[in-house]
């Protein structure tokens, strides 16, 4: 494989991570769900797994409703392992309030959750998604 298209795949997968935060900060259902396959896997902590579109979406509507969070991504490492697959591993730091920001800002405080997230990508027609996504809390904030 030629470093440019590893290299196109490092910033495709890359940005699906960032594209996840986004949207799960903006509460923006249909943009997360776009980042992962139709059949993808979100497995979160203590939880059974989330398969596929509607479980994830039913999951995401009902979750975290009323908060406001904000998920810094740091350390995004992507292995390419061919043309159509890869894995990453990424940290984010994650904060969150209770309430609405209209008003302005919320009162900021010490991160929530210090998340260590594993992915397996899959390229399908030319666009790369999120087959799996596990989630593990590596620390936690006691009122948190």
């Amino acid at each position: 494989m030629e470093s440019q298209q590893k290299l196109q795949i490092e910033h495709a997968c890359a940005r699906l991570i960032k594209v996840y935060c986004n949207s799960i900060d903006a509460h923006n259902v249909d943009r997360l769900l776009s980042v992962f396959a139709e059949d993808g896997v979100w497995q979160r902590p203590g939880n059974p797994p989330l398969t596929g579109h509607a479980a994830i979406r039913d999951f995401v509507e009902h979750h975290s409703v009323g908060e406001v969070s904000a998920h810094h991504v740091t350390n995004i490492v992507v292995d390419v392992e061919d043309e159509d697959h890869a894995s990453s591993n990424a940290y984010a730091l994650v904060f969150k309030g209770v309430g609405t920001n209209d008003a302005g800002p919320l009162p900021i405080s010490l991160p929530s959750l210090v998340v260590h997230y594993q992915h397996k990508f899959i390229q399908k027609g030319g666009d790369w998604f999120i087959r799996y996504k596990e989630t593990r809390w590596l620390f936690k904030r006691e009122d948190g």
